[in-house]
């Protein structure tokens, strides 16, 4: 009796320690982990040409060791506060981004990975999907300090528009 309650509560201790053997972060996509704060720029539909600015703070940490989730919350006026919650996982083997955005309603798209760069403190990723006939192309550049995400739509005439850019800055870390 007593070894069988010695060896339940060996297994019972032991049973967390699976999650001690994860892979490793990809330190590409680690390195986008943290509080930041900075601003949304986007061209308005309504009015092309016209670039809105909102406040946004983004909470990012990872899922996965290559799989980023972004919390966004964004600053549009008095009283109103949009957010968004996006999911990005890299797969630079396969040269893929199955990015999810949403969570009362989540869809997933497939990018395919064009470029990643690393120059000096800088990382950049390029990623782009195409669906009839159009481009959506994004550029996401990141150091220890700053992250911008820029999406760029592309469409059959080669005639390339800036959607959207985010602009982050990293706030400091509780010491």
């Amino acid at each position: 009796m007593r070894q069988l309650m010695l060896s339940a509560l060996l297994s019972v201790l032991i049973s967390p320690a699976f999650a001690l053997y994860d892979s490793k972060p990809l330190p590409e996509v680690a390195a986008l982990q943290g509080q930041w704060q900075g601003t949304l720029i986007y061209n308005d539909y309504s009015a092309p040409g016209k670039l809105v600015t909102l406040q946004t703070t983004l909470f990012a940490a990872l899922s996965k060791p290559n799989e980023i989730i972004w919390h966004l919350v964004f600053d549009d006026g008095p009283n109103k506060t949009i957010y968004s919650y996006e999911r990005m996982q890299f797969d630079f083997n396969a040269a893929t981004v199955v990015w999810t955005s949403g969570a009362d309603k989540p869809s997933s798209e497939t990018y395919a990975i064009i470029d990643v760069k690393k120059a000096g403190e800088l990382t950049t990723f390029q990623f782009e999907v195409t669906k009839e006939a159009e481009t959506s192309r994004y550029f996401l550049v990141s150091s220890a300090t700053s992250l911008q995400f820029t999406k760029y739509e592309i469409d059959e005439n080669a005639q390339q528009v800036m959607r959207n850019q985010y602009q982050f800055e990293r706030l400091a870390q509780a010491q």
